[in-house]
């Protein structure tokens, strides 16, 4: 069973210098979000939106599906300077 939150398709969105580009059959729209509403059961305390219970999808073009974003692989930025790391060491 797939359960989908919707979020408002409300969002005020002012058009950034009113970019429009055709791309294939589609039209992509590139705009300054002024404000996006969202359930309130996918927020948290300071009221930003929590992905895991949001539970995005994307569309994959290519095959023609949709996917669920997955789980968490890493913090952000200590794998960076793990790996960072890894690499300074063996320049040495």
């Amino acid at each position: 069973m797939i359960r989908i939150i919707i979020v408002q398709q409300h969002t005020i969105c002012r058009p950034y210098r009113s970019s429009t580009v055709t791309i294939g059959s589609h039209m992509q729209v590139t705009g300054e979000v002024k404000r996006i509403l969202a359930d309130q059961t996918i927020l948290n305390d300071k009221g930003r939106i929590i992905l895991e219970k949001l539970r995005p999808i994307i569309y994959d073009e290519e095959q023609v599906r949709y996917l669920a974003l997955g789980d968490k692989i890493a913090d952000a930025f200590k794998t960076g300077m793990a790996f960072r790391q890894a690499l300074e060491d063996k320049e040495r």
